[in-house]
């Protein structure tokens, strides 16, 4: 697959030649802020690539300084004087140049959302991350195995651990109902299990998209490794690396308080949302607990260390 191409576009009486944008970053940069100014968007792009940051964790720690501004929670003397308004295409170059150089109100949001509101002393219920990982573009409410995803990684809200899309939506693995968790705990397992065979021989996630079985990631995994791979040992490969990362994160100092979204996802209905859907995953956490023979605090039992041989 293809996926990059070379884009012009001209923004403040300059032309730039750049790569395309991402929808990810698209998102991030642009309707997560309240803005659809594409020159704008386009440039904020560029400037993450060139100064080396995320522009999804850029986007989401923008966004929630755009909110904080709109609640009377953040003033501009705060932030060095930029406009910090909803919609506001002007603050993106400079917010994002501020960010990589850790320049003033800059050095702030480039700890990431979570840990800028705590520096801050408040509107950690604002930023909109996992474990410290802002979210990407998918709806937990609307695509709640992907909520309980995000909840649930090493990471944070990584999309890319259980594109669980491909099923709640595309209806490549199941019929399944996107705004109910019913069958989301063994959905979100498998599919974060399958992934991390995807993961380990770099191929492209929207290869479950197009409705690739096990079998053939089975037969990618024997080709570079002349090991004989079976279905089942895709998912035994998978589960021994989520087992390990979880054991780091444990390490780490992470616990069950930490397989959780923002508490809002729980209590507030996205109001372009005519079904006033809410998500909270924590209904479900035991049954997923359950499914990766974890115990009641998250932690891997001796028993699945003992079949994972870990």
């Amino acid at each position: 697959m293809f996926c990059g191409a070379v884009v012009e576009f001209e923004r403040g009486g300059k032309r730039y030649r750049t790569e395309r944008l991402d929808h990810e970053s698209t998102w991030a940069l642009g309707p997560n802020c309240g803005i659809v100014d594409l020159p704008a968007l386009m440039e904020a792009n560029m400037l993450c690539d060139y100064l080396g940051l995320d522009t999804m964790s850029a986007g989401g720690a923008i966004a929630w300084a755009m909110e904080m501004t709109q609640r009377g929670l953040l003033t501009k003397q705060e932030t060095d004087g930029l406009d910090f308004s909803f919609g506001n295409a002007d603050v993106l170059a400079p917010a994002i140049r501020k960010m990589a150089s850790r320049e003033g109100f800059g050095d702030l949001l480039a700890r990431g959302s979570r840990e800028a509101a705590r520096m801050l002393g408040r509107g950690e219920e604002y930023a909109m991350q996992v474990k410290g990982l802002e979210m990407s573009a998918y709806a937990p409410r609307g695509f709640t195995g992907m909520g309980l995803s995000f909840a649930t990684t090493s990471r944070g809200a990584d999309h890319n651990k259980a594109f669980t899309v491909a099923a709640e939506f595309l209806g490549v693995l199941g019929n399944y109902d996107r705004y109910s968790l019913e069958g989301k705990a063994h959905l979100v397992k498998t599919m974060q299990d399958s992934t991390c065979i995807i993961d380990s021989l770099i191929m492209c996630m929207f290869t479950v998209d197009l409705g690739i079985g096990i079998d053939l990631y089975a037969k990618c995994a024997a080709l570079p490794t002349g090991m004989k791979f079976t279905e089942e040992d895709v998912y035994t490969v998978g589960e021994r690396i989520n087992t390990v990362e979880r054991l780091f994160n444990i390490d780490e100092g992470f616990t069950r308080a930490d397989d959780n979204l923002p508490s809002r996802f729980a209590k507030e209905a996205a109001p372009s949302d005519p079904g006033h859907h809410t998500l909270d995953v924590a209904a479900v956490m035991d049954e997923y607990y359950a499914e990766r023979e974890y115990d009641g605090e998250g932690v891997p039992t001796p028993a699945l260390l003992e079949r994972l041989g870990i």
